[in-house]
């Protein structure tokens, strides 16, 4: 039997996978754009990823875990702009 609880996890999860796709969409557009030469403008970036932190933990452990392949590819493209703007900045 399913409780409320378990659908307001279920619907907890499904908002924070949501969220995260959202976010890795947003970073490989500003990516293209740093790519093609374009000026990046990442302000409010910092507070979507703390969202999504705080969205994560508030997940039962389980839950969270299944996070966690998503949060993963947001680190990477993260770390992979993060490596491109020190390259453009140096050049």
């Amino acid at each position: 039997m399913t409780t409320a609880a378990d659908r307001y996890d279920e619907d907890a999860l499904a908002a924070a996978l949501a969220f995260c796709d959202a976010i890795a969409r947003t970073i490989s557009i500003a990516r293209t754009m740093l790519d093609n030469g374009q000026s990046v403008d990442l302000a409010g970036l910092d507070g979507r990823i703390g969202l999504l932190c705080a969205k994560s933990l508030d997940l039962p452990p389980a839950m969270g875990r299944a996070l966690r392949p998503r949060l993963t590819v947001v680190l990477h493209a993260l770390d992979d702009m993060s490596l491109a703007l020190a390259r453009q900045n140096a050049g």
